[in-house]
């Protein structure tokens, strides 16, 4: 009996939120682990970093599997509603503007509060780093800060220099762009016969960045939409087992680490490749499984995980702020009572709590907000462009 894969989806589901959530969680494990626990990142030998090279652990701290999980999601969820129909001028219009507006919000916020605790001097990652021999942060909030060089990155640059102030942004800064391609290509080919050429032509000259994910997202929504794909039961679990063993080896790939030490672990025999790709493997492994597995997708839908997923962008772009200032604070004086590895998983503890709460302040009063800005300003924007 066949089962029909292919299920109507909205251009927005619960649990891609929670996915959202759970992906800006891990970048989160990953940049706590990395500036108290280098040798986990980085590798050198030692058995708590072997234990990270191999699944499931590697998941923990697998940062470029999240960010690429993060924009195929935005590829699928952008371009879902208008593919298989032509993207009119107006409602590309309205897009392309409303998108610097919807993002801009946390931005300008979170850098702000970076350039604050920069000038008052509240970042002490840089003690940790003493403490630990860690210099992968040496250029994070290195000097002082110059005001005038604030200013003009704030009221200028905000998406193209927010990483100075808040080193995780210049994900934002490809989200922004990787939206834009996603627009221009909807408004190009959404309704065009022989579009999967254009996704041949795209997916080789973006082979090796970022922003590949985003039209990889783009695939994925056209499949589920556009060309029903019929699987037997038998089939269909073994397309399931595939991609949850795909996802759960490649998530786990040592990115950071040498390829002496990666020859001496279980990915030894893969071809020597940049890191980047087997990321993007993982993470569209386990979008695919995700669209597969029912259970998991109920799973994604609890309430606690949904929490997550509506403060995932908040937390995300808070995380390095409070790592770099208030973390790095009470470590510093914890690891003058108790042991290394028990300030680490108080400061963890209570730095997930503290970054929760200024998230959901974030979300509400920064975030909200902006959606709403953003969309009344899309509307405005499609009701004029669509008038003329």
């Amino acid at each position: 009996m066949n089962r029909r894969i292919n299920r109507f989806m909205p251009n927005r589901v619960s649990y891609f939120d929670s996915i959202r959530g759970l992906a800006a969680l891990i970048v989160v494990i990953h940049h706590y682990v990395t500036t108290f626990y280098p040798e986990v990142t980085f590798g050198n030998g030692g058995m708590l970093a072997r234990l990270f090279e191999m699944p499931p652990f590697g998941l923990l701290v697998a940062g470029k599997f999240a960010v690429c999980l993060f924009f195929i999601l935005s590829g699928y969820v952008l371009s879902y509603k208008f593919l298989g129909s032509k993207m009119l001028l107006s409602s590309f219009l309205s897009a392309i503007l409303k998108r610097p507006i919807r993002l801009g919000g946390i931005v300008l916020v979170t850098v702000a509060m970076g350039a604050a605790l920069w000038y008052f001097e509240l970042f002490f990652i840089h003690k940790v780093g003493v403490l630990n021999n860690n210099d992968w942060f040496a250029n994070f909030w290195h000097g002082k800060i110059v005001i005038e060089s604030f200013l003009r990155d704030f009221f200028f640059f905000p998406f193209g220099h927010a990483h100075l102030y808040n080193m995780p942004l210049w994900t934002i800064k490809m989200e922004l762009y990787g939206s834009f391609l996603v627009f221009g290509f909807l408004y190009l080919f959404s309704n065009y016969r022989y579009r999967w050429f254009a996704y041949v032509v795209i997916l080789l000259l973006l082979a090796g960045t970022f922003y590949i994910n985003f039209f990889l997202g783009i695939i994925f929504a056209d499949i589920y939409k556009t060309k029903p794909v019929k699987l037997s039961k038998g089939r269909a679990r073994l397309l399931l087992c595939f991609s949850g063993l795909s996802f759960l080896y490649f998530s786990s790939y040592p990115s950071h680490v040498s390829h002496e030490t990666i020859v001496h672990t279980i990915y030894g025999l893969l071809p020597q490749s940049s890191s980047l790709n087997y990321a993007i493997l993982a993470a569209s492994s386990f979008f695919i499984f995700v669209l597969l597995c029912d259970r998991l997708k109920d799973i994604l839908k609890s309430r606690k995980l949904l929490f997550l997923g509506k403060i995932s962008y908040s937390l995300y772009a808070i995380h390095f702020l409070v790592l770099g200032s208030f973390s790095s604070y009470v470590f510093c004086k914890l690891n003058l009572y108790v042991s290394y590895g028990l300030s680490f998983a108080i400061v963890l503890f209570v730095s997930i709590f503290v970054i929760v709460i200024i998230a959901t302040i974030l979300h509400r009063y920064v975030d909200i907000p902006t959606m709403r800005i953003a969309g009344k300003f899309g509307g405005v924007i499609e009701r004029r462009c669509g008038a003329k």
